[in-house]
């Protein structure tokens, strides 16, 4: 199996691995394939009728469908597949498999995949109707926020390493990589981005060090769905493991 030593912050897909995954959307859009990789996730005594694929989101190494399916009693459920470009999908399949036997949470909790497909790199997910957490302006709002704060906090106090840790140098590092990929295709950008990464740097010396911890990466309001009843965190494509804090700034940055 192929080791992975750090969170998986950014990926960029070959020009072959962009062909296939965009080959592979347009085969699961159809019923017929889609409810042949269905069959193995229904539960037992459900009859897979028919299927109605919907795009949900796509990106160049990655995209998600919503799949309702019917029975051939009228019965229906929903799902969402996750497929991928690459074999990312074992990696996040196993750190989600470890979650599940650790994060022991009464209501509020983190969607998990629950079949995966190796041939598809595809992870399937019980589909979740709600809001997202940015989208909500009124009064629930405080109180969601705390929810959320707790619920990530209990992620961070799990007694697990789901890789080798992530440095604040290797952010630094990442940051200023980016920064000098944006100054190469814009030049006239330097003025606005030298004093930042030269400002980036200087404060990442006064950091303290802090024990590492498992985070999600990616945090932000839009990742917390309201069911009406839980508040569920999505998406692990960036989980990693580093200072808790890396997830508080993400979520205020955002």
């Amino acid at each position: 199996m192929k080791k992975f030593t750090n969170m998986r912050s950014r990926f960029k897909p070959t020009k072959e691995q962009r062909t296939t995954v965009r080959a592979q959307l347009a085969r699961l859009l159809q019923p017929a394939a889609t409810l042949e990789l269905l069959r193995a996730v229904v539960p037992a005594g459900f009859k897979p009728a028919d299927v109605v694929c919907s795009v949900e989101s796509v990106h160049p190494d990655r995209f998600v469908l919503r799949a309702q399916v019917r029975s051939n009693g009228g019965e229906e459920r929903s799902y969402a597949l996750k497929a991928y470009s690459d074999d990312f999908a074992q990696r996040v399949w196993t750190y989600s498999q470890t979650l599940a036997a650790n994060l022991h949470l009464n209501q509020d909790g983190i969607c998990l995949p629950t079949h995966f497909v190796p041939h598809e790199n595809l992870l399937v997910f019980p589909w979740l109707d709600g809001v997202f957490l940015s989208k909500i302006v009124d009064g629930r709002k405080p109180e969601l926020l705390r929810r959320a704060a707790r619920l990530a906090a209990r992620l961070h106090r799990l007694a697990i390493v789901p890789e080798q840790p992530t440095t604040a140098q290797m952010f630094v590092e990442e940051a200023r990589a980016r920064c000098e990929r944006l100054r190469n295709r814009w030049p006239q950008t330097t003025r606005l981005i030298k004093p930042l990464v030269a400002a980036l740097e200087k404060a990442s010396t006064f950091l303290d060090d802090d024990d590492p911890a498992p985070v999600h990466g990616d945090m932000a309001a839009g990742q917390f769905l309201w069911t009406g009843d839980r508040l569920v965190l999505l998406d692990l494509d960036m989980f990693g493991y580093t200072d808790p804090a890396y997830d508080a700034g993400h979520f205020l940055a955002q």
